[in-house]
């Protein structure tokens, strides 16, 4: 199982980890990270003796920053603009982590940005350090996000704090985090690890069927109405639309620049 190399794979009896481990990189999504992820959430899946996962970033600093900016297509190159029609590499492993048939915790240790924000949301629970801040920075970059993130930021915290959280594009703080439902729960730094496990233990205690059974119909109750194709491709058209604007493309680089000049201190 720990053939990975930017994540890692524990267990605890029942309990299974899964860890980004890029935290000189603040453990950011790169597309093989994703497809990493995506490959052992599969592998997991069909672990006999597994009934919790919990996925956590490594470190004190990061959760998880987010998407790995560079791997943005930022032309019109035709085969770019044809692979945004495929699914992306972090809806599949979102996806992935949604589809998980038994419960999955995420096991916040610190900040999460942009897509590392989406991927604490894909968990089914979140146990937030006091530490932690998080944000949805598209706007910032010039950006409309993609439908299916937006899909799960409202079903997963309600429209108002969606609108709120995109709209403002500001970092909260775990405590901001807990009335906007990003998070279930927030926990003092020290009692992170504990409270999660014993979280996790217990839940692990309940028999295997109803787990998944429990999870598979909360789920099937809350999905919304699916939309049309036409509103689906309108939506795509906005989001490939703006990886492409000027204010994006100027907007990303100073990013980048910015977060180069801070790695190299």
């Amino acid at each position: 199982m720990n053939t990975f190399t930017e994540i890692t794979i524990k267990s605890r009896g029942p309990i299974y980890t899964l860890t980004i481990n890029k935290p000189e990189k603040k453990n950011i999504l790169s597309p093989l990270c994703l497809k990493e992820i995506e490959a052992a959430i599969g592998k997991l899946s069909t672990k006999q003796d597994l009934r919790v996962l919990v996925i956590t970033g490594q470190g004190n600093e990061a959760f998880c920053a987010g998407y790995d900016l560079e791997a943005l297509p930022c032309s019109e190159d035709k085969l770019a603009w044809e692979a945004l029609d495929r699914i992306p590499p972090l809806e599949a492993a979102l996806s992935a982590i949604e589809s998980f048939p038994y419960p999955v915790l995420a096991m916040m240790n610190g900040y999460a940005y942009g897509g590392g924000c989406e991927l604490a949301l894909s968990c089914d629970i979140r146990v937030a350090a006091q530490r932690v801040t998080m944000a949805m920075t598209a706007l910032k970059l010039g950006l409309v996000y993609p439908q299916k993130g937006l899909e799960r930021f409202i079903r997963k915290i309600g429209l108002a704090s969606t609108i709120e959280m995109f709209f403002s594009a500001r970092p909260y703080i775990s405590e901001q985090c807990l009335r906007l439902g990003l998070v279930n729960v927030v926990v003092e730094d020290d009692q992170l690890e504990r409270y999660t496990y014993e979280l996790a233990s217990e839940i692990a205690l309940r028999p295997p069927l109803a787990l998944r059974g429990t999870k598979k119909a909360i789920y099937t109750l809350a999905s919304s109405p699916p939309i049309d194709d036409k509103a689906i491709a309108e939506l795509k058209y906005l989001f490939k639309r703006s990886l492409l604007s000027q204010d994006h493309l100027e907007r990303r680089k100073a990013f980048l620049q910015g977060r180069s000049r801070e790695e190299r201190g």
